[in-house]
């Protein structure tokens, strides 16, 4: 494209280039010195004197804490009986594909109703907390297949890299671990769905999954996303 009239030299209008800013890194609030650990109890102070907004909220949860993660959508939702409204965050990594997990290094990220087992705030990224995956279903659909090594040590976590876990990045993990830590473990569920069954079921793609259980997991996912 020509910049200028060649009749007149006249330099016509440039368009300057319009990049979007990229947001400056998130810097968490939870300090680590090289070769150190922190408690729990020191993260939950950390986030507590930085975000008091996220504090309020936990100080009305109504005792339960419920996480729907909806994998084809690339979201979580957290809600609480006392919340006026749902959260939505997105994630900020994937791996594996949609279906459920099935062995070790697979890169699956797993598909069910799960269980905070613990709170981590020496996660290698950043904080996490770990689910019961495998839990009684998924140990039992394994035995029946004859596989001896569904895989394990499934997190929700910061960062930005996932290897089958739930990632959401430093500043929402900071809030869901509190939270957590408020509700205490034992009263948080965590649904892992393929997608937002609530929007109505997919049957095709349902059906192309192998596994002859697929389905009831499906089943069971749904009854558990519309309980209120």
């Amino acid at each position: 494209m020509k910049l200028y009239d060649e009749a007149t030299t006249t330099p016509e209008k440039t368009i300057e280039p319009y990049y979007e800013p990229l947001p400056p890194p998130y810097i968490g609030l939870v300090e680590r010195q090289a070769g150190a650990t922190v408690t729990v109890a020191e993260a939950i102070k950390a986030i507590a004197a930085g975000k008091p907004e996220v504090v309020q909220l936990g100080n009305a949860l109504g005792g339960q804490l419920r996480i729907l993660v909806f994998k084809d959508e690339g979201t979580i939702e957290v809600s609480a009986p006392d919340w006026s409204e749902t959260l939505h965050y997105p994630m900020t990594a994937f791996s594996g594909k949609l279906g459920p997990k099935l062995r070790e290094g697979d890169l699956q990220i797993p598909e069910g109703i799960y269980k905070v087992e613990h709170l981590n705030p020496n996660s290698a990224f950043y904080l996490s907390f770990k689910l019961n995956y495998p839990n009684a279903y998924d140990r039992a659909r394994a035995a029946e297949e004859g596989r001896t090594k569904p895989g394990g040590d499934i997190f929700v976590h910061g960062k930005n890299v996932s290897i089958g876990c739930v990632v959401v990045g430093d500043d929402i993990i900071e809030n869901l671990f509190y939270w957590v830590w408020k509700a205490g473990v034992s009263n948080v569920q965590v649904v892992i769905a393929p997608y937002d069954m609530r929007e109505g079921r997919n049957s095709e793609y349902e059906g192309s999954i192998p596994q002859p259980w697929y389905i009831e997991l499906c089943d069971t996912i749904e009854k558990a996303l519309t309980v209120q």
